[in-house]
């Protein structure tokens, strides 16, 4: 709807959603991203990059606990390679069942 959304339940209208991404008051209606094919990159990039007040980004509801601790803290790979520089010996392993 153009107004009278709410955050929670999440169900935001645009005027809110302007408001909250700090985009202009005609964003949606005129023609800046209206239509099928019109430039939306000012919206998209203010959601991945800022996201919604209380919900994390691209994920929904921000449950506030160690999820979110998690996301905001990820320690990310530094290498594709299992052992940092090549495959070597990354399926070398061995299993004997026990009888």
């Amino acid at each position: 709807p153009a107004t009278g959304g709410s955050w929670l339940p999440f169900n935001p209208s645009i005027d809110m959603i302007n408001t909250a991404l700090e985009l202009p008051a005609s964003y949606f209606t005129g023609g800046q991203c209206e239509n099928v094919g019109d430039d939306c990159n000012d919206f998209l990039n203010a959601v991945f990059v800022d996201g919604f007040s209380g919900q994390e980004q691209n994920q929904g509801t921000d449950p506030m606990d160690w999820r979110s601790t998690a996301l905001d803290n990820a320690d990310y790979l530094r290498s594709i390679y299992p052992n940092g520089i090549d495959w070597d010996g990354a399926f070398e392993h061995t299993f004997t069942p026990s009888l």
